[in-house]
């Protein structure tokens, strides 16, 4: 059965990310300590939040999109200083009616994703980042529990914060070369691009 293929594939790609995300959090936490920085953390309101916000093309168009649009319109009424990058065609139809600034230049659709296509908007919300346009990067989709429940997240992308993934044991003490730095900038993209992927 197809649908059963598909649910399977999801889940092991859900297990992928959660192992790569895992690796990238506790990496994340091992620098912290070795450097003894301060991470930034949820409560802190400042900068330009960014919300790659994803919805369906066509169909579905009761709780799977509504959810989603939802939460987003509140996410960004408590924090004016947002950007949002929605992938499809239904989510960008709402904005658009309802007056919603989109980025533009941000036209990507649900149906059929692809690895390439991911690719790019990896690469596209990490340049943001990277240039310091965007302090916080969120994505906002509808994920189906157990095949048949759906339910509204909202996952924090960048920077990483370690509350998502608790309760894993502190990286023993190793050497990473040439840096763990270095190492951790080169797992995160892997990371973002299979929760985009997913």
């Amino acid at each position: 059965d197809s649908t059963q293929c598909d649910q399977h594939q999801c889940r092991n790609n859900r297990k992928h990310c959660i192992y790569i995300g895992i690796i990238c959090h506790r990496m994340n936490d091992h620098i912290a300590r070795e450097q003894k920085q301060q991470r930034q953390s949820d409560s802190d309101q400042s900068g330009t939040y960014a919300y790659l916000v994803v919805t369906a093309d066509r169909g579905l168009a009761g709780a799977y999109n509504q959810n989603v649009i939802q939460e987003t319109l509140g996410r960004i009424k408590s924090h004016s200083d947002s950007r949002v990058f929605v992938v499809g065609d239904n989510g960008r139809q709402f904005f658009a009616s309802h007056g919603v600034p989109m980025e533009k230049n941000f036209q990507y659709t649900a149906q059929s994703p692809t690895l390439r296509r991911a690719r790019e908007i990896t690469a596209k919300l990490l340049d943001l980042f990277d240039r310091g346009k965007i302090s916080k990067l969120y994505m906002v989709y509808t994920d189906f529990e157990n095949g048949m429940e759906m339910s509204v997240h909202t996952t924090r992308l960048l920077p990483l914060e370690s509350g998502e993934f608790e309760g894993g044991a502190p990286l023993p003490h190793i050497r990473f070369e040439p840096s763990a730095e270095e190492v951790l900038a080169k797992i995160v993209p892997a990371y973002i691009l299979s929760l985009i992927h997913i």
